[in-house]
């Protein structure tokens, strides 16, 4: 089962993490009891404490990256249809497939469109346009088109991409940026301030961003989105 990742869940707890590691740091770069090494030193026991959650939580941000990176694939394939394995060819589909390519010598719009809505969905279905774009028969680009035409969950997931990928590499990592420099360094990193003060970096939240709600990617591309900034999206 695919692993999902709820992004606005990943940052509260994120933030969560890095109000705890720089109270601590503030802590041991304000005493007086201690060098610059002795800071170190105590940081270490932080450190051993904290630093599975900072690895879960970049582990999670993999994931979630992966899903953004595959939403169109995800959705595309929902609405069509996969391929069988072709390491277990499905003489059904092959002949199906067949006698739907013998209808026409020459592929125009109209004669893709009426082929496939009866068939969207399956394994013809995808099969079907795999062959056309092979033959020639149909441009790519034109196809990717009409698929978008035929259901528009394909054209909505182009823009759930674009917001994951945003959400994920200008809104997310950057916490994830800051936490590691945190733990690494504690009371010396460049969020702390030679007097303990903590210096957080400027970003986007994920509520500026996408709004408020939910907004989950699984690593395999499917999504869950329901935030005020786009609402109406079909979820796959």
């Amino acid at each position: 089962m695919a692993i999902s990742i709820d992004l606005f869940n990943w940052e509260r707890r994120a933030e969560a993490l890095l109000n705890t590691l720089a109270t601590k740091a503030r802590s041991i770069a304000r005493s007086e009891a201690f060098t610059p090494g002795g800071k170190l030193e105590q940081w270490e026991r932080v450190k051993d404490t904290y630093s599975n959650d900072v690895d879960d939580l970049a582990a999670e941000l993999r994931f979630a990256r992966r899903g953004a990176e595959q939403v169109m694939d995800y959705a595309r394939a929902a609405a069509v249809g996969e391929a069988p394995d072709p390491a277990k060819p499905d003489v059904g589909v092959e002949l199906a497939v067949a006698r739907l390519l013998a209808r026409h010598e020459q592929w125009d719009v109209n004669a893709v469109t009426e082929t496939l809505d009866p068939i969207m969905g399956t394994q013809t279905a995808a099969v079907f346009m795999d062959e056309l774009v092979k033959r020639g028969s149909v441009d790519v680009d034109l196809l990717e088109a009409l698929l978008e035409k035929l259901n528009p969950s394909i054209e909505q997931a182009r823009t759930v991409e674009k917001y994951a990928l945003t959400l994920v590499n200008s809104v997310l990592q950057p916490v994830l940026e800051e936490l590691e420099e945190l733990l690494d360094r504690g009371p010396l990193a460049a969020a702390v301030s030679g007097g303990g003060d903590i210096h957080r970096k400027a970003r986007a939240s994920m509520a500026e961003t996408a709004g408020t709600g939910t907004f989950t990617v699984a690593e395999n591309g499917k999504y869950t989105v329901n935030t005020d900034r786009l609402a109406g999206v079909a979820n796959v």
